[in-house]
């Protein structure tokens, strides 16, 4: 049974060759850049081909079956490639960041996200205005909006704005290891962003969106706001309404941390566990509707409605959008009596969700989601079949055990290449949370659809404590030492290794081929092998890493495997621009309680000379009238534009970070040039990492 349900051959999964051809096209679109022209004549290039195809097929019909699947799946991705590439900015001839208009038009296409000092969300451009006409545009930017006063539900999905064009493109990553939010934008087709007030924005129409999903994000409104009601305790809430339906708007962020070091993340995700408890409780209730003529569909047709009704009261968030597509091919295969091949059924509900969003090939979620229950089809058949257990008990215990491990393992290598951290005691935090999340979920979906207040009151203080149990729990598992593994370098090298090496184990287990075996061992020794030697290097590692935090200086200095000291002009090591700018990198050498701090005072602007092992490190923060200081350092950290003399710097490297102003930063690196010093510019620039000679 085993060996079918993890057979690889083409004739069972038809649709996993389908999804690999036209995720490869999609994979190449997104990395691969070709002339506008291209990408114009594509669809008429295939659609040549496939008249080809079919002319041949009338000629032909034996040599057309030999080259017919082959053609087939070159021109499958060449379409993912076309899919993807047609609304590349690009290829728009009315793309908005093409021109430079004063004023933009376009529809906000996603619920706002409410935080202290912003409002947030995505607008797809419909036209630009100067002060003569207007004309049609295309493309999305991200708007963010200064909060005033009397702002609440100022905005909503589906509203028309009208707003002050002075965009920007999306900056990079400019520290080690920091959230590329760029590339996070990109994925999502979106390359701007905007910075506006209140007076610089106005709402000119409302309810242009999608009815279904303006109807969905008003239903899980309305949940968010019954749920308040009801679970006055803002991190219970917080816990219960993102489980439950999916509202995770300004969520806490030790809330958060406290899921995501112990492993049970996902639980906060409304996904295919969450489908899947809601289609067991369904199974369980109607089956008794099997004894009655046309019984059987008509509990799979109320199944799929409850399904679809689940996913709009949730938003159609993309991951319960993923999860309901998905079950529905599970549904549908069942209810029509078919042999049902549970990879190929996986395979097709992401090739045909790929069709309708190829996007959705980028968007970490999918390929965690999808990747965990690649796991469960998989490594799961195989560790039951290889421990059986015959104790009810025992065996309920170790199949959530098995869950577990198989879902972990499957999207650990994506979790460590997008994260950088594993949670080393996921075992017993996902056994932990199992029951409590069920009954939360059962709870919940009483309370929302309760209309007695005296029910919901119950309803409400049983969930509460429910929830506050649960997360005390769950803050003890993070607790505990080394809870999590933080801080680990993992590139796509590492990434590729990691999933050939989960794959070959797989095959080898099911299959006990020796080949897949060698290979298995191969890629855990090599990776193995890269990871020892990349922390080897860094614990070697002797320098000063000078981090971009915009205007304020942030540097920090390393000795051999010692703690890092970290010095900077903000307050603390807590501050948020040091936890997301400069942390990421700085997790890779230590713990937070091991690092070092010293500030640097930002209020008075006074130069000063920093003595560090034999390193002279000068800080000009004003023009500076003697030249002592700057002959006698090795390291100048030029800011604010500062007028000193630059002919009194000798054999100094010059750093100008992000406090000068634009003007004034090339007046000092054209003086810097014709004196011909060395120099580094930090501001909107990738940090600056100073090694010592050895």
């Amino acid at each position: 049974m085993v060996k079918n349900l993890l057979s690889f051959e083409s004739k069972r999964m038809p649709f996993a060759k389908l999804f690999a051809f036209f995720s490869a096209g999609i994979l190449c679109g997104r990395f691969v850049q070709v002339p506008p022209t291209v990408i114009t004549f594509l669809p008429y290039g295939i659609l040549t081909v496939m008249l080809f195809l079919l002319f041949t097929e009338y000629k032909n019909k034996v040599l057309n079956r030999r080259i017919f699947p082959k053609i087939g799946y070159v021109l499958l991705a060449i379409l993912g490639f076309y899919a993807i590439k047609r609304d590349d900015p690009a290829h728009q001839e009315d793309y908005f960041g093409k021109q430079h208009p004063p004023l933009l038009i376009g529809l906000i296409e996603d619920e706002p996200i409410y935080k202290e000092k912003s409002i947030r969300f995505p607008v797809e451009v419909s036209a630009m205005q100067d002060s003569v006409s207007r004309h049609s545009a295309s493309g999305t930017i991200m708007v963010t909006v200064k909060r005033g006063e009397n702002d609440i539900n100022l905005f909503h999905y589906g509203d028309r704005i009208v707003f002050k064009n002075s965009c920007t493109p999306v900056v990079p990553a400019y520290n080690p290891n920091q959230f590329n939010y760029k590339r996070y934008l990109e994925n999502k087709n979106i390359h701007y962003q905007t910075y506006l007030t209140l007076s610089e924005i106005r709402v000119i129409a409302s309810d242009e969106g999608n009815p279904v999903l303006a109807f969905a994000l008003q239903a899980r409104k309305h949940l968010a706001d019954k749920f308040s009601k009801h679970i006055p305790e803002t991190h219970a809430f917080q816990i219960s309404a993102a489980l439950i339906f999916g509202y995770r708007t300004d969520m806490n962020p030790e809330i958060l941390q406290a899921f995501t070091n112990t492993g049970t993340i996902h639980v906060l995700s409304v996904s295919g566990l969450h489908v899947g408890i809601v289609f067991a409780l369904l199974h369980y209730l109607l089956q008794f509707m099997d004894r009655f003529p046309m019984g059987r569909t008509l509990r799979f047709c109320l199944t799929l409605g409850a399904i679809w009704s689940y996913v709009i009261l949730t938003g159609m968030a993309p991951a319960i959008l993923r999860a309901g597509i998905m079950i529905t091919f599970f549904v549908v295969a069942a209810w029509t009596n078919r042999t049902q091949q549970n990879l190929n059924t996986l395979f097709a509900s992401a090739f045909f969700i790929l069709l309708f969003d190829p996007r959705m090939l980028l968007d970490v979620g999918f390929q965690l989601s999808y990747a965990a229950v690649l796991g469960l089809f998989t490594l799961y058949p195989l560790l039951q079949h290889s421990f059986p257990i015959k104790n009810k008990y025992a065996k309920i215990l170790t199949q959530y055990i098995f869950i577990s491990i198989a879902a972990q393992l499957f999207t650990a290598p994506l979790a460590l290449f997008y994260f950088h951290q594993f949670p080393n005691y996921f075992l017993l935090g996902n056994l932990f949370i199992a029951i409590p999340s069920t009954l939360m979920m059962y709870m919940g979906l009483a309370l929302a659809i309760s209309p007695f207040e005296t029910l919901n009151d119950i309803l409400g203080k049983a969930l509460e404590w429910l929830v506050d149990q649960t997360y005390l729990g769950l803050q003890k598992i993070d607790a505990l030492p080394y809870a999590v593994w933080q801080g680990i370098d993992f590139g796509i090298g590492e990434l590729l290794l990691f999933s050939l090496g989960i794959l070959l184990l797989t095959i080898t287990w099911n299959n006990r081929q020796k080949a897949a075996f060698w290979g298995c061992l191969a890629c855990a020794g090599i990776l193995v092998m890269v990871i020892s030697w990349q922390s080897i290097q860094r614990q070697s590692f002797k320098g000063i890493t000078f981090y971009n935090t915009q205007h304020h200086l942030t540097m920090a200095l390393f000795a051999s495997g010692k703690a890092p000291h970290v010095l900077s002009t903000l307050d603390s090591l807590t501050h948020p621009q040091l936890l997301f700018h400069m942390w990421p990198d700085l997790q890779r050498y230590t713990r937070p309680e091991k690092t070092a701090f010293s500030p640097l005072d930002n209020e008075k602007r006074e130069n000063k000379m920093l003595k560090i092992a034999d390193i002279s490190i000068a800080i000009l923060e004003k023009k500076q009238l003697s030249d002592k200081l700057l002959k006698n350092a090795d390291i100048i950290i030029w800011r604010y534009g500062n007028y000193t003399d630059m002919h009194s710097v000798k054999n100094a490297f010059l750093i100008f970070d992000g406090s000068n102003f634009g003007t004034r930063l090339a007046d000092l690196t054209a003086q810097a040039d014709v004196l011909g010093i060395s120099y580094y510019v930090l501001k909107d620039n990738f940090a600056y990492v100073w090694e010592r000679k050895k």
